[in-house]
């Protein structure tokens, strides 16, 4: 059996008309992408935190961020495709 083997360069190009390619999906918007991970990080900890210490005075702040963790990984979010105002949002909600 012989395999093809094809050797290219790929480049992730979306066009929606003539002279409009998307290639910005892991680039653009970087600094909401930034919040996003770092705000993950402080959800994960938080709730590792939150279950060794048997505390349940902080799971309503949990709740909340895990909430707006939820939100910002909808698909228009993590790509950057979504509108400047609803970016906006995302922010705020992370904030």
């Amino acid at each position: 059996m012989k395999y093809l083997i094809l050797y290219y360069v790929f480049i992730s190009t979306h066009t929606t008309g003539p002279s409009n390619y998307w290639t910005g999906y892991y680039t653009s918007r970087s600094g909401f992408k930034f919040h996003e991970r770092q705000s993950n990080a402080l959800l994960q900890a938080a709730k590792q935190v939150n279950a060794l210490s048997g505390d349940e005075r902080f799971e309503e702040g949990i709740s909340s961020l895990a909430q707006a963790m939820g939100i910002s990984q909808h698909h228009d979010a993590v790509t950057g495709t979504a509108k400047a105002a609803v970016d906006d949002d995302y922010n705020s909600k992370l904030a």
